[in-house]
């Protein structure tokens, strides 16, 4: 009898195990999914325009052909958080999106910005653009602060303002010679492949009521 209630309680735990993951990813706590807004815009730093890769090759440009959508890339090389509050009105919410991919954080670590204020930036950001109706996708980078605290801190937010957060936006790229630039800092065009993959993959669920959108 004991082997069977093992086996009972072992898949229970699956079970609980597994409705968590599909919860998590059925996304139904992200705020502004029903958006009307119109554009899909991508705001961040280097990163987002697509610094060490040719023009045409950034993440953004390959997540449009994917969606045979268009998408506006709102990147600001060397861009702070603080930088992008600044311009986050001429640059994303006067554009009517419905949804907002926003990656800041590097440029804070390598210029020595407080940690707690580029979360406050940040979660000032997601806060202004779902004010304006439109959903938010906040892409994590772990090559930033001490990450542990950082990335925590980060999910926290994520989770408590609804916005759909892509864990380790680089993982399997960044200090991979074949997918990363010279500089060794920015992906090159193949790495940018990889990640707009990853970021196309993640938003997918979220673009399901989008019939103007072709998933490719």
């Amino acid at each position: 009898m004991k082997w069977i209630y093992f086996v009972l309680f072992t898949i229970g735990v699956l079970i609980i195990f597994s409705g968590g993951y599909l919860t998590n990813r059925s996304n139904y706590n992200v705020k502004n999914l029903d958006s009307q807004g119109e554009n899909l815009i991508c705001f961040g730093n280097s990163l987002t325009v697509g610094e060490g890769a040719d023009s045409g090759q950034s993440y953004p440009a390959t997540l449009a052909k994917k969606l045979s959508f268009p998408v506006i890339n709102s990147g600001g090389g060397g861009d702070t958080s603080y930088n992008a509050l600044q311009r986050l009105q001429k640059d994303v919410l006067a554009k009517n999106p419905f949804l907002v991919i926003v990656e800041f954080g590097a440029n804070d670590y390598l210029k020595g910005i407080p940690q707690e204020e580029t979360l406050e930036n940040i979660e000032r950001i997601i806060e202004e653009i779902q004010q304006a109706g439109a959903a938010v996708v906040l892409l994590e980078v772990k090559i930033t602060f001490p990450r542990d605290k950082y990335i925590s801190s980060l999910k926290k937010i994520a989770k408590k303002k609804g916005a759909f957060l892509i864990p380790d936006i680089l993982k399997g790229i960044h200090g991979n010679p074949k997918l990363m630039s010279p500089d060794t800092m920015h992906p090159n065009g193949e790495g940018y492949k990889v990640l707009a993959e990853k970021v196309f993959k993640a938003i997918e669920p979220l673009l399901k009521n989008k019939k103007h959108i072709i998933l490719n």
